[in-house]
């Protein structure tokens, strides 16, 4: 099933939140990574996640301002700590990349996929319910 930020990736629609056009690059270096694993050539990866780094930041202030929030029940607090652990597994996977290291880009790709759905269970909030 795709996501509604990658329904709006491929629509080239804009995100309609920080957190979901963070979500949209990290979607496109994830694909730009698995490209790379696939074709032995990793050398766009680190461009494709300064991307996302950039983005992190308007996450950031998205979170500060309180214009995006977690899922009920959680905390901002706890959507940060665990955004910075990700992060730094993103850095990691740039490092390999940055080193050619295909072989250590691929095993990287995959600790960092399986971070994702955790997350998302944890973290995303609810749709809004139609009327």
């Amino acid at each position: 099933m795709l996501t509604n930020a990658l329904l709006a990736l491929l629509a080239a629609e804009p995100p309609p939140n920080a957190v979901l056009a963070e979500m949209a690059l990290l979607h496109e270096a994830l694909v730009v990574t698995l490209v790379g694993v696939e074709t032995a050539n990793v050398d766009a990866v680190p461009a494709a996640f300064h991307k996302v780094h950039a983005a992190k930041e308007e996450t950031a202030r998205a979170l500060d301002s309180g214009a995006w929030k977690p899922k009920a029940g959680t905390t901002v607090a706890d959507f940060k700590k665990q955004d910075e652990a990700f992060h730094r597994e993103l850095e990691k996977l740039v490092k390999a990349a940055a080193k050619k290291d295909v072989p250590a880009t691929a095993k990287q790709l995959g600790a960092v996929i399986t971070g994702c759905p955790a997350c998302h269970a944890k973290f995303r909030p609810e749709p809004a319910k139609a009327p």
